[in-house]
Formats: structure tokens, C-alpha cells, sequence
């Protein structure tokens, strides 16, 4: 059961990636913007990748995609304090950014759960 959830927190970690990204295109958000989103949304959208695999392959995501991909969600985040974008690009950033670091952590501390009392 647990090794379910994890799966699915990830490939949701995954599918939230790609929302800011979205977000900013349909919201016609600056050149920069939109390459700022879309650059780290691809990276969030890697690691999220290998921790799904991860997951299926040994039954737990490994400590460092998880730990980026949170970081990746924590920048999505703050990055409409950075740009000032639009209301489409400020609600995708904020709402995909908090799917990503919320499931993105819950596998960071399954992981660190699974080392440490294991």
C-alpha cells in the first residue's frame, strides 16, 4: 500500500511540474518568465521522473531527485515574487509549485523514515 502512494506522489510530483509552465503560456507571461518556468519545470519534471521509477523499480524513491524536485517546487513558489506575472501564471506557479513540494517532500521523508529506522 505504501509503495502505491509513493508511486502516485510521484507521478503527481511529476504532472505539477509541467502546471506553472502551462500557466505561463496560456497567460501570454514574458519571454523570461516563461523560460524561467519552463526550464526549472523540466528539471522538476527529470527528477520527479526518476523518482517514480525509482519507486517502481526498488519500492522507494531515492533521496536526491526528491530532495531537488522539492527544491524545484519551492522555487516555483517564489518565482512569481521574482517576475510579477500575471493572475493565470501566479495561481499555476503557486498551485503547481505547492503540489510538487508537498509530494516531492512526503518522499524525501519516507526516505529518510525508511534509512533511519530501518
Amino acid at each position: 500500500m505504501r509503495e502505491t502512494f509513493s508511486l502516485a506522489a510521484a507521478i503527481l510530483a511529476l504532472l505539477a511540474a509541467f502546471v506553472p509552465v502551462v500557466g505561463a503560456i496560456l497567460g501570454g507571461e514574458p519571454t523570461k518568465y516563461v523560460g524561467s518556468v519552463g526550464l526549472t519545470g523540466l528539471l522538476g519534471a527529470v527528477f520527479a521522473t526518476i523518482a517514480a521509477h525509482s519507486v517502481a523499480r526498488q519500492g522507494h524513491a531515492a533521496f536526491a531527485p526528491v530532495a531537488t524536485a522539492t527544491l524545484i517546487g519551492i522555487w516555483h513558489l517564489l518565482v512569481p515574487t521574482a517576475y510579477d506575472p500575471g493572475g493565470l501564471a501566479v495561481a499555476t506557479a503557486y498551485g503547481g509549485g505547492a503540489v510538487l513540494t508537498v509530494f516531492a517532500a512526503y518522499l524525501v521523508f519516507e526516505e529518510i523514515e525508511r534509512v533511519a529506522f530501518s
